[in-house]
């Protein structure tokens, strides 16, 4: 990747930030894990340069920082700017969480204000995941940067959610394959933890506070269409007394 080509690439990084500030993005994070641009600077098995850009994670953190210092300059003070990175590699001759903790450090020195914690990406390794299986990443981050982090990677149960920011593993947690395959899970989580939230009239009657007959997340407790009739309108169903 000659010097010219990272200009055009930190060009349009810097553009892409301005079209996000005036569409109105209250916040915007960097994608640099899972061996995409920035990751592959960040690690040793991808980076392979001689030149000040490849090396030591002094060098190879060089571009990813150039870049975020320019996409942060065109973005708002008072808006938040993360960074998505890697916490290792899961492979031996890869990105280390040591080596992630130093990029995590000069990143607060430059005004990131915080950081999405994942791994992985760079290699054909594959790790034994599991529930929460990457926080312990975004733990050994976070304690030593003193910045807000997000852990990421399976949290699917709401009560390991909590438990995750309870006990200082990270202040945020990431959801995505699991929000596409349930787009109520912040609802659920709020009901499951014992949160009041605010339901907006359209969508009331999927507030399980207002109508838990129907939401039972105990097996074998669904409702059953027998134990239901319409109700004063065609298209409502309301259980039978």
């Amino acid at each position: 990747m000659t010097r010219d080509i990272m200009d055009e690439v930190t060009r349009a990084h810097t553009e892409a930030v301005q079209r996000c500030e005036r569409i109105g993005f209250d916040a915007i994070e960097l994608h640099g894990a899972h061996g995409y641009l920035v990751s592959s600077f960040l690690s040793p098995i991808a980076n392979r340069r001689e030149d000040e850009y490849g090396g030591d994670i002094i060098n190879r953190m060089r571009y990813p920082l150039e870049l975020f210092t320019k996409m942060r300059d065109a973005w708002p003070d008072g808006k938040p700017m993360g960074v998505r990175f890697n916490g290792t590699d899961w492979d031996d001759q890869g990105l280390t969480t040591e080596d992630a903790i130093t990029f995590g450090r000069a990143l607060k020195d430059v005004g990131c204000d915080f950081f999405d914690i994942s791994g992985g990406g760079n290699s054909m390794a594959r790790p034994q995941v599991g529930p929460g299986y990457q926080a312990h990443l975004a733990k050994a981050v976070k304690h030593a940067t003193n910045i807000p982090t997000m852990a990421v990677g399976m949290i699917r149960d709401p009560k390991l959610a909590e438990k995750l920011i309870a006990d200082s593993s990270c202040d945020m947690i990431a959801l995505a394959r699991g929000l596409l395959y349930e787009p109520r899970w912040p609802w659920r989580a709020a009901f499951e933890l014992g949160a009041d939230v605010f339901y907006p009239e359209a969508y009331k009657r999927a507030n399980p506070n207002l109508w838990p007959e129907a939401f039972s997340n105990e097996e074998g407790n669904r409702p059953n269409a027998q134990d239901w009739e319409i109700g004063a309108a065609p298209h409502i169903m309301v259980p039978k007394n």
